[in-house]
């Protein structure tokens, strides 16, 4: 099953087009989690600067000092633009793709699947402030 993910986060980056190509928002700097909302029983509620993710142009380090482990993993991980407004997150186990919503100095990441393939309803979605 790692190798089935692994060679399809292969073939999303071959494929993938130039980031010549496509204007991205600039996310990089330091953004603390103002929310989590996800399908959960309660939603947690996160203390700003708790969950804090810095954000590089080749990665991002993530730290989670909350008591709610499953919002955010902790560790440095590459990621890389796969179009104008989806990013892979090279997590350890599995990719992880966001679609990115800048506005207003505010950063929210919605988990999505593989650009081309059929959305999941019920994504978590994490929201940053700087």
């Amino acid at each position: 099953m790692k190798k089935l993910i692994l060679l399809f986060a292969f073939i999303s980056l071959i494929s993938c087009t130039s980031e010549e190509n496509f204007k991205r928002a600039d996310i990089s700097g330091e953004w603390k989690m103002t929310a989590y909302l996800g399908f959960v029983p309660e939603l947690p509620q996160i203390e700003k600067g708790s969950v804090v993710w810095n954000i590089h142009a080749t990665n991002i380090s993530m730290t989670n000092n909350s008591e709610y482990a499953y919002v955010s993993q902790e560790g440095t991980f590459s990621y890389l633009w796969l179009n104008a407004e989806t990013i892979l997150v090279n997590y350890p186990e599995f990719p992880g793709y966001y679609k990115v919503d800048l506005s207003d100095n505010k950063l929210r990441l919605t988990r999505t699947v593989q650009p081309g393939t059929p959305e999941v309803s019920d994504q978590p979605v994490l929201e940053f402030e700087k």
